[in-house]
């Protein structure tokens, strides 16, 4: 497991506070998909706490 990452939404460099595994379950739990697929951002928390709060409110966008 890294020590660090770089969100791709914000650019800020943090540190890793879980397994690459976990994140990779929560991928495939919240949106169906592998979490290691092609274009799948890793993004900090506050930034996928943005991502869900307009994922949950625009489904006619999800949909696309």
């Amino acid at each position: 497991m890294a020590n660090t990452f770089v969100c791709e939404r914000c650019g800020g460099t943090f540190e890793t506070k879980r397994p690459d595994d976990e994140a990779h379950a929560e991928a495939v739990k919240n949106f169906g998909v592998d979490g290691h697929a092609p274009g799948m951002a890793v993004v900090c928390d506050d930034c996928y706490h943005a991502f869900m709060e307009w994922f949950a409110n625009n489904p006619e966008e999800v949909e696309r």
